[in-house]
C-alpha cells in the first residue's frame, strides 16, 4: 500500500481513482490504506453542500468549482448520488451535469448503497485520498433526500444549506436537522418571485446567527461572494458553530 499512497501523493489520477474505488467497494487493503493515507499532512478543506432535491446543488457546486479554479485552486468534488435499484451503484448525474474536463478538478460520483444521512459511507475515506493527493477544497454534495442529511457535518469544515423559495422550505425551517448544521444559507434561484420574503423568513427565525446570501447559480451571480464566506469560515480560528475561539 505504501508505493499506491506515494503514488497518490504524486496526484496520479490512475492511482487516485483505483484508491477511491478500493475504499467504495471496501476490497482487500481499504482500511490499512486510509490508515496510511490518514498519517499524510494535509490542509485540504471539506465543505458540505445539502439541501432538498431540486434547490439547485450540482449548478451551485460546478459553479464554485469555475471560481476556485479561477483563484487557482484544485477541487475534488463527492457527488453522492442514489443508489441504482437494479445494479446498486450510482446514478453518475452529478458528474454527468458537471462535467470533469476541467485542469485541476476531479470529479467522483458515489453510490449510498443504503446508507443513511445523505452520505456514502466511503465518503469519509476518500477525503482522505484527495487530501493525500493535494486537492486545497474537497466539496461533499449530498444525496437532497432531506432533513435527515447531518452526517455529512462530521466530517466537513463547513456546510452550506441550499434553499429556495416556494418549495415549502419554510417548513423545514421550523424544525431541527438540516438548519442545524449550516454554517451558511445559500437562497438559490434568486430570480424567482418570493425570495426576498423567504429571506426575510430566514432572518426572522435565525438573526445574525446563520450567513445568509443569495445566488442565480444558472448565472453565476452570487457565486463569488459564497465563495468569499466560505473561506472566511474556513479561516476562522475556532469551532465556527458554537462561535467560541480556541
Amino acid at each position: 500500500m505504501k508505493g499506491a499512497v506515494k503514488k497518490i501523493i504524486a496526484g496520479e489520477p490512475k492511482h487516485i481513482s483505483r484508491a477511491l474505488s478500493i475504499i467504495e467497494n471496501k476490497e482487500t487493503g481499504y482500511a490499512e490504506l486510509i490508515a496510511e493515507l490518514k498519517a499524510v499532512r494535509s490542509e485540504g478543506h471539506v465543505i458540505a453542500v445539502t439541501g432538498a432535491a431540486g434547490a439547485g446543488k450540482s449548478t451551485l457546486i460546478n459553479s464554485c468549482v469555475d471560481e476556485y479554479v479561477k483563484r487557482g485552486k484544485k477541487i475534488a468534488v463527492i457527488a453522492v448520488d442514489p443508489s441504482s435499484s437494479i445494479s446498486g451503484g450510482a446514478i453518475l448525474g452529478d458528474r454527468i451535469r458537471m462535467g470533469s474536463t476541467r485542469e485541476k478538478v476531479y470529479i467522483r460520483s458515489v453510490a449510498t448503497r443504503g446508507a443513511a444521512g445523505g452520505i456514502s459511507e466511503a465518503a469519509e475515506g476518500m477525503v482522505c485520498v484527495f487530501r493525500a493527493a493535494g486537492f486545497e477544497y474537497i466539496i461533499i454534495e449530498t444525496t437532497g433526500a432531506g432533513q435527515s442529511e447531518t452526517a455529512v457535518a462530521g466530517i466537513s469544515d463547513v456546510v452550506v444549506l441550499v434553499l429556495h423559495a416556494g418549495t415549502g422550505d419554510d417548513i423545514q425551517l421550523m424544525k431541527v436537522g438540516l438548519t442545524e448544521i449550516g454554517d451558511i444559507f445559500v437562497v438559490n434561484k434568486a430570480d424567482i418571485s418570493g425570495t426576498e420574503q423567504f429571506c426575510g423568513y430566514i432572518r426572522s427565525i435565525y438573526g445574525d446567527k446563520k450567513i445568509l446570501l443569495t445566488t442565480v447559480a444558472t448565472e453565476g451571480k452570487g457565486i463569488s461572494g459564497l465563495v468569499n464566506k466560505i473561506d472566511l469560515c474556513l479561516n476562522y480560528e475556532g469551532d465556527l458553530k458554537s462561535g467560541k475561539k480556541n
